[in-house]
């Protein structure tokens, strides 16, 4: 008769009971831990809620497998590549848990300074820390995990070296980018939200990385912009801009009399009062005599650029002109000519 093996089967029980653990301790922290963390400003109630995500629950499945196949004890060549593989899954999930539990606080610590204007610190700021912290930590993963593979990780450093002359000579162009996107955080010359033109390219900063920027433009596409070249040329940052400068021209006909001229610059003057988004600052004033028409020239701001739609005021705006002009019977002019034949 075979002896029963307690040891074994309570390394089984306790193995199952971890298998078991992981799904409700996910659970718990989706249910319970996670709107008890946000309720609290601490930055240091992530650590708690990083405790009940999918990292290190992964981590403690790693560890009871572990366990349970050294108290296994199995004597075969393929198990020094099995204990190998869990070195690197342990290196990547370490970092994975750190990256994740230090993107989680650089978001609280952004989230608390929202809340104090003087003190707000830029959100470009907060996503480079972000992403230059994921790029070092998985370096260092990198070189752990290879490191439990059996790779000379000294003479790989040292192979790196004597390659990294060649590689700075072809990551030149890269080196410029990243430079340029770190002087765009530390001078604030852009931020993400902001209305720009950039040769040409008009439009709202999406996202501001430490190789280019991307802007969606009016149309509706993204433009990828290289930072080194953000550097080099005159950026016009629109969202600075107290008001909105809006030039129209109009035409009225020839048989428009003085009296009815003065009217309709008097109309253009008056438009404040009735659109409340432009500002009390216009300027209308008769330009000069076209071809076919007498010109009118009037300029108006829009208020809070940021605030209001653009192109819905300009909408108003001529809207109000043409019902007001109509209302005072001011006609607009249209291209004719006029051909005297001489007998």
């Amino acid at each position: 008769m075979v002896a029963f093996d307690y040891e074994y089967f309570w390394l089984v029980v306790g193995f199952i009971i971890v298998v078991a653990l992981c799904p409700t301790m996910l659970y718990i922290g989706k249910k319970y831990v996670k709107p008890f963390v946000d309720r609290h400003n601490g930055i240091w109630y992530e650590v708690l809620d990083s405790l009940f995500k999918t990292p290190f629950i992964v981590a403690i499945f790693l560890l009871a497998s572990y366990i349970v196949l050294k108290k296994l004890n199995i004597q075969a060549e393929w198990m020094i590549h099995v204990f190998r593989a869990y070195g690197v899954l342990f290196a990547l999930n370490v970092v994975w848990f750190l990256v994740d539990l230090i993107n989680d606080i650089l978001d609280k610590v952004y989230e608390r300074s929202t809340k104090n204007k003087d003190k707000k610190i830029d959100i470009n700021i907060i996503k480079t820390a972000k992403k230059a912290v994921s790029v070092f930590l998985w370096f260092i993963g990198i070189i752990w995990a290879l490191d439990a593979l059996g790779v000379d990780v000294k003479a790989l450093i040292a192979t790196l070296g004597i390659g990294g002359v060649a590689i700075a000579f072809a990551a030149q162009e890269t080196v410029k980018n990243v430079i340029g996107g770190i002087t765009i955080i530390v001078d604030r010359t852009l931020r993400i939200g902001d209305t720009v033109n950039v040769s040409g390219v008009e439009g709202t900063v999406e996202d501001i990385g430490l190789r280019s920027t991307k802007v969606r433009a009016y149309s509706g596409r993204i433009v990828t912009i290289p930072n080194s070249k953000l550097v080099d040329t005159n950026v016009e940052n629109i969202t600075t801009e107290p008001t909105r400068k809006v030039v129209c021209k109009l035409g009225l006909t020839y048989d428009t009399t003085p009296d009815k001229m003065e009217e309709a610059l008097s109309i253009l003057s008056n438009l404040p009062t009735k659109i409340a988004s432009i500002d009390e600052k216009t300027v209308p004033y008769f330009s000069s005599y076209g071809d076919s028409s007498l010109n009118i020239t009037f300029t108006y701001y829009i208020k809070h650029p940021r605030k209001v739609n653009i192109f819905s005021v300009q909408s108003d705006v001529n809207m109000e002109i043409l019902r007001s002009f109509n209302k005072a019977g001011l006609n607009f002019a249209f291209p004719t000519q006029t051909i005297y034949i001489e007998k």
